[in-house]
């Protein structure tokens, strides 16, 4: 079933495995996502769920998946549509200035301007 979003693995470190297998990110990958350590995605997969509820919250963010689905198995798996380009434009936009990013705002309005004129 990989790739199926309507697939429900019974444990939430089952469903954290197959959503980031989904988002086609190793453990080594999410972990540097997150500021984690390998050591730790390991364990969240295994049979602990991660610390805080920020880090429970940007996990989710990143695997683009809903917290309901991930912790109580309830739901759809995908709290929204969006694909892996656009999760790394926003990762990297967080790196940014608010200038940088009003910047590339703007250069990419004019693009869609220009293939819509």
């Amino acid at each position: 079933m990989a790739g199926s979003t309507d697939y429900l693995p019974g444990t939430a470190y089952k469903r954290l495995r197959f959503a980031r297998n989904t988002a086609g990110l190793s453990q080594k990958q999410l972990a540097q996502m997150m500021n984690r350590s390998l050591s730790a995605v390991k364990e969240w997969e295994k049979d602990s769920y991660p610390k805080t509820m920020h880090c429970i919250e940007r996990l989710c963010e990143i695997l683009d998946i809903s917290m309901d689905w991930y912790i109580r198995g309830i739901g759809q798996m995908r709290s929204k549509r969006i694909c892996r380009i656009e999760q790394e434009i926003v990762m990297e936009a967080q790196r940014l200035t608010d200038e940088e990013k009003a910047l590339i705002l703007s250069v990419a309005k004019r693009m869609i301007g220009a293939k819509q004129g």
